[in-house]
């Protein structure tokens, strides 16, 4: 009976141990995933402003020549 006990006592603290590690993994993927999504959103940010100065620089230089904003040169 003693081998039983010392057997589910081991297999108890072993269980604990993987749990404990679970919640490590879990916590330091978390914290990995929340970070990037932080990047990503500033990265999107970045983007969106590159995007309204390409906007900004090319209307004005349509307009100059007396163009509409983002006129299509293919059409006839």
């Amino acid at each position: 009976m003693v081998d039983l006990n010392n057997k589910r006592s081991e297999i108890v603290r072993q269980i604990e141990d993987i749990d404990k590690q679970i919640i490590k993994i879990r916590d330091d993927c978390e914290s990995e995933v929340a970070l990037l999504e932080k990047k990503a959103v500033a990265l999107k940010h970045d983007l969106f402003k590159a995007h309204q100065e390409w906007i900004k620089k090319h209307s004005q230089s349509d307009m100059k020549v007396g163009k509409e904003p983002f006129e299509n040169k293919n059409r006839m």
